[in-house]
């Protein structure tokens, strides 16, 4: 299995690459935890150097997990990820939710690949509809 070297710092990653918004199911096993029983579709902030979500709960900034993407087609993706932001954003009114930051560890060159190319699919009919519209 082959992987490429992490990003030193969270914010290069922020420049290098580009982000798409969009659904997807995944799982996220955290060490010494349960992992989800289902991959379950979750909103997602995604790039090739990492991914943005909001759970109900907080992580600490470099805690390890695991997570799971299920791509439209093929197989399931998995990376080592790690934790680079943990921010509240509910108000006392709803229930607490948490953004996280997640920054890729390791990933299998692969399945970066497919990454890759799903990203770019995604812009592409983003741009395409923009256009017509």
């Amino acid at each position: 299995m082959s992987s490429k070297p992490p990003i030193e710092e969270a914010s290069a990653e922020k420049r290098a690459f580009f982000r798409v918004d969009t659904v997807l199911p995944l799982t996220i096993y955290i060490e010494g935890e349960q992992a989800q029983p289902l991959p379950r579709p979750t909103p997602v902030n995604l790039s090739m150097g990492g991914a943005g979500i909001v759970m109900e709960r907080s992580l600490a900034p470099g805690d390890s997990l695991l997570l799971t993407l299920f791509l439209p087609s093929g197989p399931p993706i998995q990376t080592q990820a790690k934790v680079v932001r943990s921010v509240q954003v509910s108000t006392p009114a709803t229930a607490a939710t948490y953004q996280i930051g997640l920054q890729f560890i390791m990933i299998d060159e692969k399945d970066q690949e497919r990454l890759n190319s799903y990203l770019f699919k995604v812009q592409v009919e983003r741009r395409r509809t923009r256009s017509y519209a």
